[in-house]
């Protein structure tokens, strides 16, 4: 419980809710899959890899954003691929998505996420940030919370 009058966190026993932000790295270029194509745009069970682990990451409790890191060269199809497992607009409480340019390697791609990132962690509107490669597609939910609450 907090008595400092300057601190916004509701004065109650509960430990505040912490604003988690789930980067998912869809930037690879997948070559070793031969597929000709980012192997997070190949589908299983009818959606891409990528939708199934955004879907995921939206589906787990406290997770109020969602970054996507994507190539900048394949930002139009990602876009395109993810955009019919979004949150409606209108969705009161839905989890923010936004969409970034990856970089030339996998750890250019984790920085330009966490600079996404770096505004509402210094707002103090993210307090944890779990990074997952988004061709990693059978992360439930469970798993994510599990590794947020750890």
């Amino acid at each position: 419980m907090t008595t400092d009058p300057a601190d916004p966190r509701p004065a109650t026993d509960a430990p505040p809710r912490p604003g988690v932000t789930v980067v998912v790295l869809g930037a690879g270029a997948g070559n070793r899959v031969g597929a000709g194509v980012n192997k997070v745009l190949l589908p299983l069970a009818g959606r891409p890899l990528l939708a199934w682990s955004l879907t995921h990451a939206l589906a787990t409790p406290q997770v109020d954003r969602v970054v996507v890191v994507a190539a900048p060269a394949e930002h139009a199809e990602v876009a395109a691929a993810l955009s019919p497992y979004l949150p409606e607009e209108e969705e009161e409480g839905a989890p923010e998505v936004a969409l970034v340019a990856g970089g030339a390697s996998r750890h250019a791609s984790e920085w330009a996420a966490l600079q996404a990132v770096a505004g509402h962690v210094e707002a103090g509107r993210t307090d944890v940030v779990a990074v997952h490669d988004g061709a990693r597609p059978l992360a439930r939910p469970a798993l994510f919370d599990a590794v947020v609450r750890a």
